[in-house]
């Protein structure tokens, strides 16, 4: 009996790897779709999209793959979990001392309200 569970077990950690792999390929794909928007606004590149994540770390991830492939600028994603919004800024090193994240993105909390 422990036997058998231990490989359940272990065949469910092997099947999240798997899921997360996909995931990580199918974030990676959408963002280079997603570069295709980047606006210029007070001489920094800036993304503000709306997309589809199941929880804030997919978010983050998503963000940190935008913001590695954009080089300098400013990343706001939005996204819709049931009933629910969650709103992430991301800057990238160069642009810090010109454009603070938290600020941003109380800004635009303001807008979506």
């Amino acid at each position: 009996m422990r036997d058998r569970i231990d490989k359940l077990l272990k065949e469910q950690r092997q099947r999240d790897r798997e899921i997360e792999t996909l995931k990580s390929r199918l974030l990676s794909a959408q963002s280079e779709d997603l570069l295709s928007g980047v606006k210029e606004i007070q001489g920094a590149r800036v993304l503000v999209r709306e997309v589809q994540a199941d929880s804030p770390k997919d978010l983050r991830d998503f963000a940190d793959r935008i913001r590695e492939k954009l080089d300098s600028g400013i990343v706001v994603l939005g996204a819709r979990k049931d009933d629910k919004a969650m709103l992430l800024c991301m800057v990238t090193k160069d642009l810090v001392s010109r454009f603070k994240a938290a600020r941003s993105s109380a800004a635009f909390q303001r807008c979506w309200g």
